[in-house]
């Protein structure tokens, strides 16, 4: 049976797709190359109405859009099965050449990546004229063409197999057949091999590529500003094993997107419009942004989509400059209320200018001293630490100032226009129960936006609420670490933790899921204490 699916081009279509499907995924981590499976998703995505997407993200988290995405590549796979398929019968209604089908078949794949990956960039990138490129366009006709003339060459030789030796031949027909059988097999053993061996390792070397990688090679102008120091929690402070680090690196920030690929922005040709309700439109260069006053400041960055203890949260060292600087000088016409910000992949969000205007919110360009990692962001993104990170736009190419409020992206999809950060303090220590001095350690962080926080407090077994010893105050758009040295009793236990802002106002106690507005509720956990 499978003999047979292989012979009439199922199998072999199923194959040569899986291997270009790797291929093809490599060249969208390195160079922006349309993937077809999830360019698929990504329209899926733009086309699904907000209240549909709003379930599958309640119902399913992060989940629902691998499912997309895995879905996606699954229904490639088969389509190309149904191409190969189609090539076969293609082939023997018409006794092509087979250098003849695999011209016809690469071009008719080559046609498909090329219509998918325009269409793509019309709708996601369309002021982003990499995806037009002459390079990009001929490897994704080059694809194609891999793929015709993989297809045709394996169902060529399993073709030939089916061939056996003539009467005239000294072998009988008897003693070929196994022969011609056992070459086949082993000949589509080798091919079947091949193409998965080149589709792992087109995949794994993609994903290699995108975890190591970096947008620039070289530091930032270090005589724009002071680099960066990791924060020292202080010398009177001591972490609880098993803690966060304090300092998150660019390699270890959580990382949320729209899209299914990050867009590829080219530094040289880079330009930050400042436009609408401006008396003097601005259009800079990313030099002209690294030129001006830089500020290197450590804030914390958190998804509205974060759970409460949850890792989708991080403390920075950005590189950047200030956005109110940058408004003074575009100038405000009368009547200008907001902001909104368009990224390079078609992502748009907005803020009020009250907080366009506060000190921290900056306009980045560096992680720690280097360039923004394309999935952060590169080449500039925004950072306002006192509202969610929806709101926080990466690849930003247009800031243009409007006289009404505006619903962006994940506003349309039912999510808080305001996004104000909500007071959150979270458990770390949840899998260290040592005993230091007799005493359980236990810490983790709090945040509360710009307000601050001024206070943590545990509980334990709905007992009193106890203060945990806080770390000395740090700017206050970032997480304070806490610990609590607890006198532990052998047996079950239930631990939660609460945090007051600098306002005096004390962590919601009521539990929320994170739509449409941030979570809320008190961290809580189950531990067991040896005797």
């Amino acid at each position: 049976m499978i003999r047979r699916l292989l012979r009439a081009g199922f199998g072999i279509g199923l194959l040569v797709t899986v291997a270009v499907t790797g291929l093809a995924y490599l060249g969208s981590r390195t160079m922006g190359l349309s993937f077809l499976p999830f360019d698929l998703a990504d329209l899926v995505i733009a086309a699904t109405p907000g209240k549909i997407a709003t379930q599958g993200i309640e119902n399913l988290g992060h989940l629902a859009k691998y499912g997309l995405e895995f879905g996606n590549i699954i229904a490639f796979i088969a389509l190309g099965a149904l191409l190969g398929f189609a090539a076969h019968s293609f082939q023997r209604r018409f006794k092509l050449r087979w250098s003849i089908l695999a011209t016809v078949a690469g071009l008719v794949v080559a046609a498909l990546l090329l219509s998918l990956h325009l269409v793509w960039s019309a709708s996601f990138a369309p002021g982003d004229t990499h995806v037009y490129s002459p390079l990009v366009l001929a490897i994704l006709v080059g694809l194609g063409l891999v793929w015709g003339a993989a297809f045709a060459f394996i169902q060529r030789r399993a073709s030939q197999a089916d061939v056996f030796p003539p009467a005239e031949t000294t072998v009988s027909s008897a003693t070929a057949r196994p022969n011609v059988s056992l070459d086949r097999r082993a000949f589509l053993q080798r091919s079947t091999a091949t193409m998965i061996v080149v589709a792992v390792g087109s995949t794994g070397i993609a994903e290699l590529l995108r975890r190591t990688e970096t947008a620039g090679a070289s530091l930032l102008n270090p005589s724009t500003g002071a680099t960066p120091s990791a924060t020292n929690v202080g010398p009177t402070f001591m972490s609880a094993p098993g803690m966060r680090p304090h300092h998150t690196t660019a390699n270890t920030l959580y990382t949320v997107a729209s899209r299914t690929r990050d867009p590829v922005v080219d530094p040289a040709s880079y330009r930050l419009v400042v436009d609408g309700a401006v008396k003097h439109p601005l259009m800079l260069m990313l030099s002209d942004l690294q030129r001006r006053l830089r500020i290197d400041q450590t804030s914390t960055l958190q998804c509205v989509s974060n759970d409460i203890g949850g890792d989708l949260i991080g403390n920075v060292n950005w590189n950047g400059t200030s956005l109110k600087a940058l408004l003074e000088e575009a100038g405000l016409q009368a009547g200008a209320t907001h902001l909104v910000f368009h990224g390079a992949e078609g992502y748009v969000d907005s803020i009020p200018l009250d907080i366009a205007r506060l000190p921290t919110t900056l306009l980045v360009y560096g992680i720690d001293g280097q360039p923004l990692p394309r999935p952060h962001g590169f080449p500039v993104r925004v950072i306002i630490p006192t509202i969610y990170g929806m709101k926080n736009v990466k690849w930003l190419q247009r800031i243009e100032v409007i006289t009404s409020d505006f619903s962006g992206y994940w506003q349309d999809r039912g999510w808080s226009n305001t996004a104000v950060v909500k007071t959150t303090s979270a458990i770390d220590t949840r899998d260290h129960f040592q005993r230091e001095n007799g005493k359980v350690p236990l810490g983790g962080i709090a945040f509360a936006g710009d307000r601050g926080v001024t206070g943590v407090e545990v509980q334990i077994d709905d007992g009193t609420w106890q203060p945990a010893v806080l770390e000395a105050a740090q700017t206050k758009p970032q997480w304070r670490f806490w610990r609590y040295d607890w006198a532990a009793t052998p047996g079950a236990h239930t631990v939660k933790v609460r945090a007051v802002d600098g306002k005096g106002q004390p962590q919601p106690s009521q539990v929320t899921a994170p739509h449409p507005d941030g979570a809320s509720g008190y961290h809580t956990i189950k531990v067991q204490i040896a005797a």
